[in-house]
């Protein structure tokens, strides 16, 4: 029977033991069959194979090139099945039929390099769920919708941030903020510590349980109950305590602004507003009793220099040109008694504020309130009266010293 090598690689016609050795030669192929041009005679030589890769698993040189194929390695069992790296096998990458694993266990970190690093879905990648820029952004991402950025400045966080069932606190030293337990915590703080500023509802509240305040630890207060926001100082408003009166602003739903100061129970004065400059000096203030409201302006002899007590208010007050008009804002046309402020400006310039024909931008806003745009409006100038008192009474001086001359 003639020996028969087939299309499809196999080959037919031999005996039972195959060829004896020295059967096949070159002289018994074909000179068309196999020629040196196809196979030279030192293609591949056991001692090559060998030297390149130790068909029992030894050490490769050289380079693994895969061209439109697969490196395929099965399910891990314990050791096996694993791409090994290092020279310690410190990085192991392997799936063990569940889940896929990227394992460093050396002493180094591991680092993915790259200018731009992006977690993705799989197998669609259509989804990022974590982006990493260099020198700008890290990202993470819900559903494909960012929820968290680092910035120059910070974080910036997109939706909000639940607590859930149990208190947010976030310390550090004694700085933090803790969310639940019906308060909000801002400021210096540590657990079970005073609370330098605090936003609750109900945990720190009057006898009622049903105010919200935002408060100091050290003892001042803003409260909303009943229609009214009420501004609090030398308040007690430890935990569970509650929040006892002391010198208060209040503003109610009767569109009225209440001052009130609890230590004035007496003849005294005492201060319920002051008025300082730029440097602190009071220049002013109002003052109560308990009967009366003073309205001052500073007036200390301290504060003051070049006082001069000759002077003739009577020419001066005569250039004054008090009139009668009604404001035109007044439906009612109803005339008052006063003076034009620039008019006044030219003979008691202390008394008068602002600049004669001074116009200023005002915003506008939409039905929402938000700033639609600007206007230009008349910035009017504004009289203090008082400050014609000393004008006055020095004519009235004067006119009784002729009046008691003219008598004599």
């Amino acid at each position: 029977m003639a020996i028969v090598i087939n299309g499809s690689g196999t080959v037919t016609g031999l005996a039972v033991g195959g060829l004896p050795d020295g059967t096949v030669d070159t002289d018994t192929l074909a000179n068309t069959t196999v020629t040196a041009a196809k196979v030279a005679a030192d293609v591949a030589t056991q001692a090559e194979i060998d030297a390149k890769l130790n068909l029992a698993g030894g050490t490769m040189t050289g380079e693994i090139v895969l061209n439109s194929t697969n490196l395929t390695c099965g399910d891990s069992t314990s050791n096996a099945n694993k791409i090994r790296m290092g020279a310690s096998d410190d990085l192991n990458i392997h799936h063990d039929g569940t889940h896929s694993y990227i394992e460093d266990s050396g002493t180094g970190a591991l680092r993915l390099l790259g200018s731009s690093i992006e977690l993705r879905n799989a197998p669609q990648d259509n989804e990022l769920m974590l982006k990493a820029t260099v020198d700008g952004s890290v990202e993470l991402y819900y559903n494909n919708a960012k929820k968290l950025e680092t910035t120059l400045k910070g974080v910036q966080a997109t939706g909000t941030m639940a607590a859930g069932a149990t208190p947010l606190e976030l310390y550090s030293g004694y700085s933090g903020v803790q969310v639940g337990s019906n308060a909000m915590l801002f400021g210096q703080h540590s657990a079970g510590a005073d609370r330098n500023f605090w936003l609750s509802q109900n945990s720190y509240a009057d006898g009622s349980g049903a105010e919200k305040a935002i408060s100091t630890g050290a003892g001042s207060s803003i409260q909303m109950a009943s229609g009214s926001i009420v501004f609090r100082t030398n308040a007690s408003v430890s935990a569970g305590s509650s929040i006892t009166n002391k010198n208060t602003l209040i503003m109610d739903a009767g569109n009225v602004c209440n001052f009130r100061r609890y230590d004035v129970a007496n003849s005294n004065f005492e201060r319920i507003l002051a008025f300082k400059d730029g440097s602190g000096t009071e220049r002013g203030n109002i003052k109560i009793n308990n009967a009366n409201v003073q309205y001052n302006t500073s007036s200390d002899y301290r504060l003051k220099e070049n006082v001069n007590y000759t002077w003739d208010a009577t020419t001066r007050l005569k250039q004054l040109k008090p009139a009668r008009f009604n404001w035109i804002t007044d439906d009612t046309n109803t005339l008052v008694d006063g003076f034009i402020a620039h008019e006044a400006q030219t003979v008691v310039p202390e008394s008068v504020s602002g600049t004669k024909d001074a116009m200023m931008d005002r915003d506008t806003y939409d039905a929402i309130g938000n700033v639609n745009g600007t206007e230009n409006v008349i910035d009017p100038q504004g009289i203090d009266q008082s400050k014609l008192v000393p004008l006055l009474v020095k004519t009235i001086q004067e006119l009784e010293a002729r009046i008691t001359a003219l008598e004599a």
